[in-house]
């Protein structure tokens, strides 16, 4: 039996289980076939999280949609935290029917058959939010896009979004079908990763056929912020034995390639990985080489 210690590349960061206006982001959208979007988060996602997209606008309260009608999709994020930098995608969400339809980490229900991402005349928008739109539960508004620029929604005050920070405007002309953001994903901070993203210049977009763009790219983002001296685990060795990630102290609860895809720890091959320690009610993630 071979025992390899690893070489900790990177503390990322501790899990914070708080969520906030900007800390996650739309990065792509495809309003042809039966829609898709993707987003990014810059935090740490707690386990079995609960988040709702919905294509409604506002109410005058802020706390709901105008129209109940209106499409939600209920996001369960399911019983792995979903680290800073991972890319989410959601698949064929206007038809629940279809075999593709769901969530590439979690699941979704599409709880009203009106949800789907409009790039006729009028445009569209998605808003992601904390609390169920349409029982008017809800406590954030996290994001949101839309795909026009005929001035902001109904009530978009009532949001406390700003364009360019936390909200995303796609073109003037109505007739963007679909694109992805295509700027850095490496050497930035989360502040400027948001200014970016939500920046249709750092956007490739397309007149007329917005399934150009799937599958959207799931290159994990990488955030400068990431330091290796502080809320790290005193006395932490992670090693490899057998082709598996193994530790002293605390326990892993999972392994992402550089990809953001979860990887079973076994039979790993060379290369770097994001693993995530949990001891005692926080959470640690370490970017290592084998």
């Amino acid at each position: 039996m071979k025992k390899i210690t690893l070489r900790i590349l990177t503390l990322i960061t501790t899990t914070l289980f708080a969520q906030n206006q900007g800390d996650i982001a739309f990065v792509g959208y495809n309003g042809d076939g039966n829609d898709d979007f993707a987003i990014v988060t810059f935090v740490d996602i707690p386990e079995n999280s609960i988040i709702y997209f919905t294509d409604g606008e506002p109410n005058a309260s802020g706390n709901g949609i105008i129209d109940d009608s209106e499409g939600v999709i209920t996001w369960s994020t399911g019983d792995a935290v979903i680290l800073a930098g991972t890319v989410v995608t959601f698949t064929d969400i206007g038809n629940d029917t279809n075999p593709l339809y769901g969530a590439s980490i979690g699941v979704i229900d599409r709880s009203e058959a009106g949800f789907g991402l409009s790039v006729g005349a009028d445009g569209d928008n998605i808003f992601a939010t904390l609390g169920n739109p349409t029982t008017n539960n809800i406590t954030i508004w996290l994001t949101g896009i839309e795909v026009h620029d005929n001035g902001r929604p109904s009530n978009f005050s009532q949001t406390g979004l700003t364009v360019g920070e936390n909200f995303l405007v796609i073109d003037d002309t109505q007739s963007k079908d679909g694109g992805q953001y295509t700027g850095l994903r490496t050497g930035k901070t989360i502040s400027e990763y948001k200014i970016l993203v939500n920046n249709e210049e750092n956007w490739t977009t397309d007149t007329s056929n917005g399934e150009l763009f799937v599958p959207f790219d799931s290159t994990m983002f990488e955030m400068t912020t990431l330091t290796t001296n502080v809320n790290v685990i005193e006395g932490l060795i992670v090693s490899v034995e057998d082709q598996k990630i193994i530790t002293n102290l605390g326990e892993i609860i999972h392994v992402r390639n550089m990809l953001g895809q979860q990887v079973l720890n076994q039979n790993l091959v060379k290369g770097i990985y994001i693993v995530t320690v949990k001891k005692g009610n926080k959470f640690f993630n370490y970017k290592i080489a084998i």
